[in-house]
């Protein structure tokens, strides 16, 4: 599934790329597109860490190391292998910019 995610979201940097390398611009800023480019490396992470993690899991054997080394996101590493985060940590990737009653998956 992540996988599958992953290969959309090239399809829609694909399409912002061609959106925006055009004259008349979509309105679309520079944080958007990085926005854009931090989903499609996080799914790219998860379809290699989650497979690993299941091989893990099944044989019992399960290394922390192993499980790191196939993150390339340090803010992905941090939120999976490291437990939750608090106070100003917590945000989207760190950025500590929620309000109560916001919910971050990593």
């Amino acid at each position: 599934m992540m996988t599958d995610f992953h290969a959309r979201d090239i399809a829609v940097q694909d399409a912002v790329s061609d959106i925006t390398s055009k004259p008349t611009s979509s309105g679309m800023n520079m944080s958007d597109l990085q926005h854009i480019d931090l989903v499609t490396q996080t799914h790219a992470d998860l379809a290699r860490f989650l497979p690993l993690l299941a091989k893990s899991l099944r044989s019992g054997d399960v290394s922390e190391q192993s499980l790191t080394g196939s993150l390339t996101l340090r803010s992905l590493q941090d939120a999976l292998l490291k437990g939750p985060l608090s106070g100003t940590e917590i945000g989207v990737f760190g950025e500590g910019n929620e309000t109560a009653g916001d919910m971050d998956l990593f």
